[in-house]
């Protein structure tokens, strides 16, 4: 593969984004507006109809790049590309943006990008025919990951709605209070739920159901940060959960890092095995995630392993659904959130019949089972695309001769 050097200025077309449309102009629905931090709303008008890169130019996110294709403005602090020939590939380019150091970022209070230095950096690129091979391998790479995550969302959210309709709403008790069927439920499951409300110090709950605190689904155990002083403690055996690990994603597969067995084994207490929930409890409280491996976690996580009677799935939305009580008990707008151990044991919550916390598990469990699957895939993907970026963009690993001529 032959590379050629080119000035950017001479094949992309780069000015600073609209800086006089702000997020006040934004409405329910119309054509996708980018500012610095990616997608961001709507705007009646639009800008451009063809592809194109915004590239975040000021702040936390900066050096950031987005791929616009369709209708679509980018509003201020952004600085949108465009292609001024058939030289280069913007998806292609988007790839090399990847590299580490590419953008001249200025500052460090707050960072920028000059587009005068973007318009006289030089790169070395291959023939345009390898540079549409290589961005449409990556691109559709990142389409399957982006498609497997609205899948997830979505099944996220039926189980969600499922559990907020049973056991928060409790719509199938409601339906019957006035001698109707539950929408949606075969008669097994109907015949589970009572057809009366009563008084509780948590207000009406139907009728058997209990009240229960965190304690009681099974054992609570805290984190804890193995020495890092000891490098014997770190490797790649035991997953290591940490409150970034967490964000986005409801089941953990994957962390940023592991222990070795040895650092495992030197605080077992920790051990915390798959099927648990862990939810963070300081610094930012209310994120639950459900362990898919035996695992532990750092300080600020405090995991429930469920008792013998209480079903995993259950018991994972019921926590997830105890959120808003979670935050309220933490702290949460003070100087630092905490809730503790002994204050996360004793939150209060409605419990209903075991039969009943039974028949959600077996709803969605295979749901679950698919979003671990989904979730697998795209981590595959990833670590796919992430290995195959640098080794395509500078030429390491040559494009097949028949898919050019495709």
């Amino acid at each position: 593969m032959t590379f050629r050097e080119v000035q950017l200025q001479d094949v992309l077309d780069i000015q600073w984004g609209d800086t006089k449309t702000t997020k006040a102009s934004y409405v329910p629905d119309g054509h996708l507006a980018y500012s610095a931090t990616g997608p961001d709303g709507f705007l009646e008008k639009f800008d451009y109809d063809r592809e194109g890169i915004v590239l975040s130019a000021i702040g936390a996110n900066c050096g950031s790049t987005f791929f616009a294709s369709g209708k679509w403005s980018c509003i201020k602090n952004t600085i949108r590309i465009l292609p001024k020939n058939d030289d280069i590939d913007l998806k292609f380019f988007l790839y090399m943006t990847k590299a580490p150091h590419f953008w001249p970022i200025r500052g460090s209070a707050q960072p920028f990008i000059s587009q005068t230095d973007i318009r006289e950096l030089y790169v070395q690129i291959p023939d345009i025919s390898v540079q549409k091979a290589i961005g449409k391998i990556l691109f559709e790479l990142e389409e399957k990951i982006y498609a497997n995550n609205l899948l997830s969302k979505t099944l996220e959210d039926i189980a969600q709605t499922i559990f907020k309709s049973w056991f928060i709403d409790f719509d199938p008790v409601k339906a019957k209070m006035v001698g109707e069927k539950p929408e949606g439920m075969d008669d097994a499951t109907a015949a589970l739920f009572p057809d009366f409300m009563e008084e509780s110090e948590l207000g009406l709950i139907p009728k058997g159901w209990n009240i229960k605190v965190i304690s009681d689904f099974g054992k609570v155990v805290t984190g804890k940060t193995p020495s890092t002083k000891v490098p014997e403690f770190w490797g790649d055996q035991i997953p290591f959960v940490t409150i970034p690990d967490m964000h986005g994603q409801i089941l953990i597969t994957s962390t940023a890092r592991a222990l070795s067995k040895q650092g495992a084994d030197s605080q077992r207490s920790q051990n915390v095995p798959a099927g648990s929930t862990m939810v963070t409890c300081i610094a930012t409280p209310g994120l639950v995630g459900y362990a898919t491996k035996n695992c532990q976690t750092n300080q600020q996580i405090n995991s429930v392993i469920p008792g013998a009677e209480y079903s995993s799935k259950w018991l994972f939305w019921h926590l997830r659904g105890l959120i808003p009580t979670l935050i309220r008990n933490s702290g949460i707008g003070t100087v630092f959130a905490n809730l503790n151990k002994s204050d996360f044991s004793k939150i209060k919550s409605i419990t209903p019949l075991r039969e009943l916390r039974n028949a959600f598990n077996d709803v969605v469990e295979p749901i679950v089972e698919l979003l671990e699957t989904l979730n697998h895939e795209s981590e595959y993907l990833r670590d796919l695309r992430d290995g195959l970026l640098p080794r395509l963009i500078s030429g390491e690993l040559q494009i097949p001769e028949e898919m050019l001529a495709s």
